[in-house]
């Protein structure tokens, strides 16, 4: 009974996501309970979250190690985990690091995506530039980290 809930759940997810986003390939899989996505390029992350957060009938609670039934629906099939991975082509990467050398002064002074940056580490947290242009193209917030 579980695997056809999850199959179902997967067919659904993948007919939702072919619907809102055309243009994206998405690979959806199941195991379990779980359903996983992935993707690359395109869409936020975050927008996907928010499209698919039906699908999860809860979530897990790690302040009493235990999963939490939030968001029981009889109308669909759901699913105990919902994952979604965005990767990012290295054209992509590399046209965003062109962009940032242009216009940020941290930025200017690196030869590769990939070059360490003690200023980077100091301002914003990250070590490299691929690492500050994966959290914001993800919508994961980057601080500055300097004292004003």
């Amino acid at each position: 009974m579980e695997n056809t809930k999850q199959l179902s759940a997967s067919q659904l997810i993948k007919k939702d996501l072919k619907q809102a986003y055309p243009s994206t390939k998405f690979s959806v899989s199941g195991d379990h309970n779980l359903v996983k996505i992935s993707w690359e390029n395109g869409v936020n992350p975050c927008e996907v979250a928010d499209l698919l957060a039906k699908y999860k009938y809860g979530k897990f609670n790690s302040s009493d190690d235990c999963y939490e039934i939030t968001n029981s629906r009889k109308d669909i099939p759901q699913v105990k985990y919902v994952y979604y991975k965005r990767e990012m082509s290295e054209d992509v990467l590399e046209m965003h690091f062109a962009k940032l050398k242009r216009f940020h002064y941290e930025f200017m002074k690196l030869t590769s995506i990939d070059e360490y940056s003690e200023e980077l580490f100091k301002r914003w947290g990250v070590r490299c530039a691929r690492e500050y242009i994966l959290r914001a193209l993800n919508g994961r917030k980057i601080s500055n980290q300097k004292k004003v």
